[in-house]
């Protein structure tokens, strides 16, 4: 098999619109297994979010790395055990929610097993329908790390009500901090993780832990988040539903997540 290793991302691409994974993608996915080959997901969600969608893509049984928080965890699917972590700390975290206070701007800072939000709003409740895990509320982000004796921090999303919102994001990146990485991630959405992190480095992990050369592994993806992962691989592949600038980007373009363009993919380049 030419393609050995295949990391998705989940929300946008894998996923349909309905946040649903088709019983066709099911279906090729398991035969990608037959043949030989290792199919995973790669996401900004936490690994127990990405939990709630393993059985419906036919990974829950599956002894697969699973790759979540933009690369910065990867946990043994079968055991729960971390194989890696690598976060943004305190300190980093604190300065990253001051920023966003001070546009005024939604956010919530992520541990590996848990979620850190002020208070139960719109935003909230958008993100816990879509993510199928609950929140802890703290009041105030800033006051809750800088009083938190703390330093397992992994990232911190914001959520925006406009979408020309997101270029806060970029102007928060132009202050210069290093050890950062801070993107968008979706039309409402932009994060910091370390620079350390990211999807791409996820993917090497997992082509390392799984000795499998980085040229025989194949990434997909749809937002800017996905693009270290889809220069990484041995080819990257963006969904029609995906950026403009990924896509532009990309070694190939699949129909969109909607038709099932992952799945397709697979069969045209693997059976």
């Amino acid at each position: 098999m030419k393609y050995k290793l295949i990391v998705s991302d989940f929300d946008g691409t894998l996923c349909r619109s309905d946040n649903r994974v088709s019983e066709y993608s099911k279906e090729v996915i398991g035969e990608y297994f037959k043949r030989g080959g290792v199919f995973t997901l790669s996401s900004g969600r936490s690994i127990a979010s990405l939990r709630t969608h393993l059985d419906e893509a036919g990974l829950i049984d599956r002894d697969i790395p699973l790759l979540g928080l933009q690369g910065s965890v990867i946990e043994d699917n079968l055991t729960g055990r971390i194989m890696y972590e690598n976060g943004i700390g305190r300190e980093t975290a604190l300065w990253f929610s001051r920023e966003c206070e001070k546009r005024k701007v939604y956010h919530h800072v992520y541990t590996k097993g848990e979620i850190f939000s002020s208070s139960p709003n719109m935003f909230t409740e958008m993100y816990t329908r879509l993510a199928g895990v609950g929140m802890n509320f703290v009041g105030s982000v800033s006051e809750f790390l800088e009083s938190s004796k703390r330093d397992d921090f992994i990232k911190i999303l914001a959520i925006t009500d406009d979408k020309e919102k997101t270029a806060y994001g970029a102007d928060i990146a132009s202050l210069g901090r290093g050890g950062v990485d801070i993107f968008t991630s979706g039309p409402y959405f932009f994060e910091c993780i370390s620079s350390d992190s990211g999807k791409g480095n996820g993917l090497k992990k997992i082509a390392e832990l799984l000795k499998i050369d980085i040229s025989q592994t194949m990434a997909f993806g749809d937002e800017m988040n996905d693009k270290s992962m889809i220069e990484a691989a041995g080819v990257g592949v963006a969904v029609e539903n995906a950026r403009k600038e990924l896509k532009d980007f990309a070694d190939a373009v699949a129909p969109s997540n909607d038709l099932d363009g992952v799945a397709k993919t697979i069969v045209k380049y693997c059976f």
